[in-house]
């Protein structure tokens, strides 16, 4: 998903399994925190989401939020979907680069 020029990655539990990472939350409040990753990635199947959903009250990880009013997390149709901010992709020991093959996202 696309907002204000961001990505937005979509936090299933499919994706979050292959990325390492387990989502918890209610009331709009989520927490991610480290898991084992499940290796293989599982697509679930849906459309394609282009506009963007609700924004959720909170998304932390490591005690630390990992959006802001800017470019804040988003919930569309159950989904919870994170924003690939320098901010949040740093605080979550990741890289990022955009060249002219896309944008590439390193996890480990």
């Amino acid at each position: 998903m696309f907002y204000r020029d961001i990505v937005y990655c979509p936090l299933t539990a499919a994706d979050c399994g292959f990325l390492g990472l387990s989502l918890e939350g209610t009331n709009g409040n989520f927490v991610l925190s480290r898991a084992q990753s499940a290796g293989v990635y599982a697509p679930e199947p849906g459309p394609a989401v282009e506009a963007a959903g609700f924004p959720v009250a909170g998304l932390s990880f490591d005690g630390g939020l990992l959006t802001d009013g800017a470019y804040p997390a988003v919930s569309r149709d159950g989904v919870v979907y994170l924003p690939l901010t320098w901010n949040a992709v740093t605080a979550l020991g990741w890289s990022m680069t955009f060249d002219s093959d896309g944008l590439s996202v390193v996890t480990e």
